[in-house]
């Protein structure tokens, strides 16, 4: 299936980020992942568990629920996936040229009974101190725009 619900379709190989990542990288732990896969974001979160549940890269992620759902996701799944992880989630606003704080809440509220585009930032305060100080440094210099 795919996220514009054509009749054509072609199959690809998948593997799990996690066994990819243990196989190809063993001990060290990934420090960012960007994903955008056009719906299927739930399907590598959920292969990517234990990497995210462990590294806690700093994650930038495509949401857009329409995606999702013609992929055959659930938005607030993903959503739990990302805020069980993370404890700093901002949404890009690209016309506006910033980023800010938001809540499960927040995206969920905004994107129902909408069509939604937003690119998210997830970091832990925690586990990647250095990415959330950049990231509150470009927050703050935008601001002042």
């Amino acid at each position: 299936k795919n996220v514009l619900n054509s009749t054509t379709f072609i199959t690809v190989p998948a593997v799990a980020l996690d066994g990819y990542l243990q196989q190809k990288l063993r001990d060290n732990p990934i420090d960012l992942l960007k994903v955008d896969v056009e719906g299927y974001e739930s399907a590598v979160l959920r292969g990517a568990r234990r990497a995210l549940a462990e590294s806690k890269p700093t994650l930038f992620i495509e949401f857009v629920p329409g995606n999702l759902v013609n992929c055959g996701f659930r938005p607030d799944e993903f959503l739990d996936i990302i805020f069980g992880i993370y404890d700093n989630v901002l949404v890009v606003d690209e016309p506006r040229a910033t980023f800010k704080p938001c809540s499960k809440n927040d995206l969920l509220r905004y994107s129902n009974g909408r069509y939604m585009n937003a690119n998210l930032i997830a970091t832990s305060k925690s586990s990647r101190p250095a990415h959330y100080q950049v990231i509150e440094s470009v927050r703050a210099a935008l601001s002042h725009k």
